[in-house]
């Protein structure tokens, strides 16, 4: 078509109006908004739908990672990180995250490698404000669940006998996702820095409102998604 209107070769008024919605459509579309960095986002209140990337970031499980967590669902994502295996020519993952009210840490190693898990707790979807951290310590990681600064709960993740593979793992320069599928509150810890977030989606910053609310409504959070 030379020159004259972009559209005047549409004779079918219906494909125009559907141009027309699916240009608005794309305009209208949610997405993540980009961030500056900011050494004021400490905490946020998360709805199942919210997501934090911490870009090219680094998981070796040699460096502790933490994270605080405050909900009423049993179910959700913590931390996930994944990179594709030079060695292997796959793909291997970390995954820290809730399952029934447990904690649970999951890895994967490469092609055809199975996945494993480490739990530890219980019945920790209860309002009560809990910290998890995954450390290293005299050639052992350990997982453990802390209330208040006490260890409640606790597991071997990994040590010279007992997937020894791990103590040399490393997961770098990926995307580190924060709060996949998770409801409630998360707040930082060593290895888990929101003021370094370039992207976020539906989170409210610096807010926990569970902390002003005593235990649950039939295991659910008692706020609606925002």
């Amino acid at each position: 078509m030379r020159g004259g209107n972009w559209f005047a070769g549409l004779t079918d008024t219906s494909t125009f109006i559907l141009l027309l919605a699916a240009g608005w459509h794309c305009c209208q579309s949610q997405t993540p908004s980009s961030l500056p960095a900011s050494p004021n986002r400490t905490f946020g209140y998360f709805n199942a739908t919210s997501q934090v990337t911490l870009p090219s970031s680094t998981w070796n499980l040699q460096n502790t990672k933490e994270v605080t967590f405050r909900t009423c669902m049993p179910d959700g994502t913590f931390l996930l990180q994944t990179a594709a295996s030079v060695s292997t020519g796959g793909a291997h993952h970390f995954k820290l995250y809730l399952s029934n009210g447990t904690v649970v840490f999951q890895w994967s190693l490469g092609t055809g490698s199975s996945i494993y898990n480490i739990s530890t707790g219980s019945n920790l979807a209860n309002n009560q404000q809990y910290t998890v951290r995954l450390t290293f310590f005299l050639g052992v990681i350990n997982l453990y669940v802390l209330q208040q600064s006490v260890i409640k709960y606790s597991a071997t993740v990994a040590n010279s006998t007992f997937n020894s593979n791990l103590l040399s793992a490393v997961i770098s320069s990926t995307d580190l996702l924060v709060g996949q599928n998770f409801t409630g509150c998360l707040f930082y810890g060593p290895g888990v820095n929101f003021a370094l977030a370039l992207v976020a989606a539906n989170v409210a910053w610096n807010t926990c409102p569970l902390q002003t609310r005593s235990g649950c409504s039939e295991g659910k959070d008692p706020l609606p998604p925002q």
